[in-house]
């Protein structure tokens, strides 16, 4: 066994034990910690999913000195 796998062992115990509780004479792993948050700090807020129905119509809104179309106006 190679020192890299030895380590790799080591750090996956110490991290799966890191969280452990003692229950009478065993320590027990409580499992991993899940996610710390799970609400994106950081996203796009005016995407063109989120402003047009489609991306056809998103390129169509971006064409410079086209009018608009007369049912809309």
């Amino acid at each position: 066994m190679s020192r890299n796998s030895k380590n790799a062992k080591r750090h996956a115990m110490a991290r799966s034990f890191k969280r452990a509780e003692r229950k009478g004479d065993q320590v027990v792993s409580t499992g991993r910690k899940g996610p710390s948050a799970t609400e994106p700090k950081h996203g796009k807020k005016a995407a063109w999913f989120q402003l047009h129905d489609s991306h056809g119509d998103y390129m169509r809104a971006q064409s410079k000195g086209r009018r608009k179309p007369k049912d809309e106006e």
